[in-house]
């Protein structure tokens, strides 16, 4: 099969993801599957062995918790302090996993008779990861043990002046720095001395192992018995698949393990906040990853984004109706506010671009009084716009908090880790596509040099041409509800099991009208005579829109996902147009 497309109306170029025909063979045989969903397991790596814990995923393919590095160690720690009744004090990043992390953690230490107090760090006066002001808080309402969650690992001085304190627990997964903190115990999969296997668990779903190793010390222990039941894990797992999904880890192992068991127990709508947060994000169907993604995670999210992030934990952890209601209102309301001033910022950051440095090899915003609570999304927005890695960074009060999103190809993390070594930034941390910082004004130039000449560096024998990931091609009769129905087994899509994409090629565009004024709907005919109905989202205002709207009547290709549609009690295969391009 070829995709035929050197380059797009978007500027991409198409490529089939390679795939070994023989053991899609295998797969389509053994499990009477058809040839395209076959091979597109094949092209990702699934083997005829693993297939079945691949399509049914169960709690009991986890690996065993004690193969992270320092977990029986953390594990012992907390499990002492529960059955001690000491207060346990928890200090958990602004974001979704953050938040999940903590009220994960809040609920099973709540459940097994323990005491707990929180700390969200405020993004706009203590900034990413633990402060001396978070530490003094949890010490004054009484915490004798502190664990951090998805923050802690590069807070080496920071720990170093509380560690004589107060027993402290790193529970991370972001990349450590040259010399780890002066903690109890560090839990994180991607210490360089820790051999576990799954790098890229998310901290909700590092916590979630430590739950793991907790349970079995105080079970073993004789805690759980008649006036004490044992909590069941599974039911945890909405929180470890929203905050999973939220952090963009790979959905893959593990992950997919989390998500897909996770999305079950959310379906069930037991946890009251989390059932708020879904009424009035209108999610009145069976919920998918895309629902995490896109309508939980931004809903929690906003919060930390522009007020308190303390609001998210407190959802979590809500079992009154009326209040659960309210809080989800508040956290809707200001998703909206986010929304809205993330298009204001967008819009000026691309100005300044297109001013000033379209051209360069990586994109650096900057400017006076952009809210630091929405450069995160500006970021990923630029990055999708331009194909290059995306700095956004808000400039206040003479200090500089940024943001950061990746391409594939430049580890991200460890390059703002590099700078932060070298002095060029003050604070930071992240993973290879996402990470945080802190940057002095007078260094932005210096800034600007050093992640350019470091993009070059890194990506110099690597081809960087903006590409488009391909699992199949078809023709417009393939595309049907048969195979929506098969391709329904890979989920959950996400991170590193995307939703899988088709190249169409010589389809006539036999209709095309513009919807709602952003979108267009379209209908697609083959060579052989076959239809389907099309999409195209917020493509008005680009190349996109205008090349389909002016292709009525004519041959071109296209590329995209086949989704269901459900419309007027009638369902249906539909097929969402990401990308097209001219014949010839």
């Amino acid at each position: 099969m070829n995709t035929a497309v050197e380059h797009s109306i978007t500027g991409r170029r198409w490529e089939l993801i390679s795939a070994d025909d023989r053991a899609a063979l295998a797969i389509a045989q053994r499990y009477n599957m058809p040839d395209t969903v076959a091979r597109i397991l094949a092209a990702r790596g699934v083997t005829l062995d693993h297939i079945d814990d691949f399509l049914n995923p169960t709690l009991r393919q986890l690996p065993d918790p004690y193969g992270l590095i320092d977990m029986e160690k953390a594990a012992m720690i907390l499990a002492d302090a529960i059955v001690a009744k000491k207060t346990i004090g928890i200090l958990g990043d602004y974001d979704v996993d953050g938040a999940t992390s903590t009220g994960l953690l809040r609920r099973y230490i709540h459940e097994t008779g323990g005491k707990t107090v929180f700390h969200i760090p405020c993004r706009f006066t203590e900034g990413y990861g633990p402060s001396a002001l978070g530490f003094d808080k949890l010490l004054a309402n009484g915490a004798e043990l502190i664990v951090t969650l998805d923050c802690g690992i590069t807070a080496t001085d920071l720990i170093g002046e509380y560690a004589d304190k107060i027993p402290i627990l790193i529970i991370d997964h972001h990349l450590p720095g040259t010399d780890l903190p002066p903690a109890a115990a560090i839990v994180n999969p991607n210490r360089l001395d820790c051999a576990f296997d799954h790098k890229y668990l998310a901290a909700c779903g590092v916590t979630f192992f430590l739950i793991m190793a907790v349970n079995r010390i105080l079970r073993e222990r004789g805690h759980f018995g008649a006036d004490r039941g044992e909590p069941d894990l599974k039911n945890y797992l909405d929180f470890v698949a929203l905050g999973t999904v939220a952090d963009i880890v790979p959905l893959v192992g593990v992950n997919r393990t989390f998500v897909r068991r996770g999305l079950e127990i959310l379906a069930q709508r037991n946890n009251v906040g989390l059932r708020a947060l879904a009424d009035v994000a209108r999610l009145d169907g069976k919920p998918d990853a895309y629902h995490l993604g896109f309508l939980l995670g931004p809903r929690l999210n906003a919060a930390g984004r522009l007020q308190d992030a303390s609001l998210g934990v407190q959802l979590l952890a809500e079992s009154e109706e009326w209040r659960a209601q309210d809080i989800a209102r508040q956290l809707d309301k200001l998703n909206t506010e986010r929304q809205e001033l993330e298009q204001t910022i967008l819009a000026q950051a691309i100005d300044q671009i297109e001013a000033t440095s379209k051209d360069a090899p990586v994109i650096v915003a900057a400017n006076e009084n952009w809210h630091p609570g929405v450069i995160g999304i500006v970021a990923s927005r630029l990055k999708d716009r331009y194909h290059k890695p995306s700095f956004v960074i808000a400039l206040n009060d003479g200090k500089g908090t940024g943001s950061a999103r990746s391409v594939h190809g430049f580890d991200l993390g460890s390059a703002v880790l590099s700078a932060q070594q070298l002095g060029i930034l003050d604070k930071g941390g992240g993973h290879a596509m996402a990470a945080g910082f802190k940057i002095v004004p007078e260094k932005l130039d210096q800034f600007r040099q050093y992640i350019a000449e470091r993009f070059i560096k890194d990506t110099a024998n690597t081809n960087m041409t903006p590409r488009l990931a391909i699992d199949a091609v078809a023709q417009p009769g393939a595309l049907n509800m048969g195979l929506v129905q098969e391709l329904k087994k890979l989920e959950p899509f996400g991170q590193g099991n995307p939703q899988p994409r088709f190249a169409v090629h010589n389809v006539q565009v036999a209709f095309a009208d513009i919807m709602k004024e952003k979108h267009l709907r379209l209908t697609l005919r083959g060579l052989d005579g076959s239809e389907i109905k099309a999409v195209a989202f917020r493509v008005m205002e680009n190349k996109l829109g205008k090349f389909l709207l002016q292709s009525k009547g004519a041959q071109i290709h296209v590329a995209g996902t086949l989704r269901e549609n459900n419309f007027n009690g009638r369902t249906t295969a539909q097929f969402q147009i990401e990308d097209a391009a001219a014949i010839g």
